[in-house]
């Protein structure tokens, strides 16, 4: 599905960029993209919370992408900090 902010002809460009891929590279740009969506999120929690070391950061980001049933099970003993 064409996303609503690009063009139809954008989007057929950026398709038949994809299609000349190989498996690897989309995989790796894939890697790639998501490490910059954590960088981004990791970067929100400490803008809103410039005060947590970078464990608070990295148990923000977990609470956030795993919801509080994981985060409890994984880390019991650590506070469930604000993303």
């Amino acid at each position: 599905m064409r996303p609503s902010d690009t063009t139809p002809d954008a989007y057929q460009v950026q398709l038949a960029a994809l299609r000349r891929m190989s498996l690897d590279e989309r995989i790796l740009r894939t890697l790639e993209m998501m490490d910059e969506g954590y960088e981004l999120a990791r970067d929100g929690i400490r803008m809103r919370h410039p005060d947590y070391s970078e464990r608070q950061v990295f148990l923000a980001l977990v609470r956030m992408l795993h919801g509080d049933e994981l985060y409890a099970k994984a880390w019991p003993g650590e506070a469930r900090l604000a993303p």
